[in-house]
């Protein structure tokens, strides 16, 4: 079988190249070496990018000295009349190169499902999809210029200056706001001690996003997606959890609460997941919403009993390969990420502030992580003043922040009983 490829608008962008020295700058701007089919005109390009790299002249005598042919560089150059049709020649080769590329992976995607050795479908159908992952953009060039980015930062600035706060997508905790500038496309670890309210903390901030629609996907690895909707629900309600979880208690105005809440809640941009329990699923799910709709943030709860699908030797490596798919994700998703995390038992022994060195797999967290937030209950243990509706003063201790500063305290409250966290 031979390949899909167009020699002649080969012929004619090499031409091109060889009487114009403009015509080198947009071709080697738009295509690369593999793009060309035929052996000798990779090798021509090669020479004429590099050339081109070196802002020497390029003409058919100099890359001919260079091929050591100048018959088959004359024959290039004199073929072309005028460079009138150049950019479309620059696309017909590029869309056979795409074509090929296709066809190629699509053959690897023959191979791996013949002979591929997988633990489970999902290790194969990510396998497979990264083979088709193809860049169809006119060159395979990921850098951008200096001068691009500096304008985009202006126009940001200049935005945000005419609209205040406006901009900023906000967590709805008023400190973590103050300090990390709202939601950022940044990986966030959230930690507590057990009923502290890490969980509470995270719902909160996905129904504030989803409130400013956001696309929200929140994984819940422990909890039920019932149990999530009745922590929705009670933030929403402001009526107590423990009686919603005996519906037959509610009176009329509540059950109307309810009802209006579900309403509010089935129009929002929310993803609850409860039967995802891999990094490799997850980052599945995650590539489904962003290709069908978009994706904003995500949250996991949590990180230690999360899994993956990759033979680990011991829990210390299973961290450190989980943080480092989670930088990666936030990376490929260009979206925020906030996991939950949990301490280790020393961390659990006495009621004194927390230290990031005590969670668990701490090293890994503190050097992938943007931003690690940890949560502390002063008034931890003492269950009497749980029972009450009134507020418990949470400290929020800004533990990393690449960005900003560390080591930073601030308050938050939190009513245990609705589960608001403000």
């Amino acid at each position: 079988m031979t390949l899909p490829h167009d020699a002649i608008a080969e012929a004619n962008v090499l031409g091109a190249c060889l009487i114009d020295c403009e015509a080198v700058k947009k071709v080697c701007e738009e295509l690369t070496e593999d793009d060309f089919f035929r052996v000798e005109h990779k090798k021509i390009f090669s020479i004429i990018s590099e050339l081109n790299a070196k802002d020497e002249h390029v003409d058919a005598v100099s890359v001919g000295e260079i091929y050591k042919d100048y018959d088959i560089t004359t024959n290039l150059a004199t073929r072309i009349v005028t460079n009138a049709n150049l950019i479309n020649h620059i696309k017909i080769v590029k869309a056979r190169s795409i074509r090929r590329r296709t066809i190629e992976q699509a053959m690897r995607v023959i191979d791996v499902s013949e002979n591929g050795n997988f633990n489970n479908i999902t290790e194969y159908m990510n396998e497979c999809k990264k083979l088709m992952d193809i860049d169809y953009q006119e060159k395979s060039d990921f850098s951008t210029k200096i001068c691009d980015v500096a304008t985009d930062y202006l126009n940001y600035i200049e935005n945000a200056r005419k609209q205040g706060e406006q901009v900023m997508k906000k967590s709805g905790v008023q400190w973590i706001d103050r300090e990390m500038g709202g939601i950022r496309k940044e990986l966030t670890f959230l930690a507590a001690k057990t009923s502290v309210g890490k969980t509470a903390c995270a719902i909160n901030i996905a129904k504030n996003c989803a409130d400013q629609g956001l696309k929200v996907a929140f994984f819940s690895i422990e909890m039920s997606n019932f149990g999530l909707m009745e922590r929705f629900m009670t933030m929403i309600t402001k009526i107590c959890k423990d009686k919603l979880r005996k519906p037959w208690e509610l009176n009329d105005d509540e059950v109307t609460k309810v009802c209006k809440a579900s309403s509010y809640l089935m129009g929002k941009n929310l993803h609850l997941y409860e039967k995802v329990w891999d990094i490799e699923s997850i980052r599945q799910e995650c590539r489904r919403l962003k290709d069908n709709g978009g994706l904003d943030i995500v949250f996991i709860d949590h990180l230690h009993i999360l899994k993956t699908l990759q033979k680990i030797e011991n829990d210390v490596k299973r961290i450190e390969h989980l943080t480092r798919e989670l930088v990666l994700m936030k990376k490929e998703f260009d979206c925020s990420i906030w996991c939950l995390a949990q301490f280790n038992r020393e961390a659990s022994r006495d009621n004194e502030q927390p230290k990031m060195h005590q969670l668990k797999g701490g090293s890994s967290i503190e050097q992938d992580a943007d931003n690690v937030i940890l949560l502390h209950d002063p008034s931890y243990g003492e269950y009497e003043q749980e029972r009450t509706f009134g507020a418990k003063e949470i400290q929020i201790i800004m533990a990393k922040q690449r960005e900003g500063e560390r080591d930073v305290m601030g308050y938050a409250k939190f009513y245990k009983r609705t589960q608001l966290f403000i």
